[in-house]
């Protein structure tokens, strides 16, 4: 997986560390981290609410349809397990 290369990269070249900045649109929050995982997990969640609501909207009234809906169902499923495992080995 990309992201944990560059993880890697990071981990071993920077001096310095990388701050990551997220506000939580429904708490009102800012939350600041200095872990690179922290970043990954916020676009996997994305990623897979992203595919998620594509899937829900498109029509699948047809065989096309329905199998472009299923793609970006599977698609959420894999952003969502590679969100859960990232968190797990965290």
């Amino acid at each position: 997986m990309q992201p944990v290369a560059i993880s890697t990269v990071l981990q071993q070249n920077c001096r310095k560390s990388l701050w990551f900045c997220r506000r939580d649109i429904y708490a009102g929050m800012v939350c600041t981290l200095a872990d690179i995982r922290f970043e990954m997990v916020a676009i996997l969640y994305n990623i897979g609410a992203l595919h998620l609501h594509l899937g829900a909207s498109e029509s699948r009234v047809t065989g096309d349809g329905m199998k472009l809906s299923c793609t970006h169902f599977q698609c959420a499923a894999w952003a969502f397990q590679v969100f859960f495992l990232l968190l797990i080995h965290a």
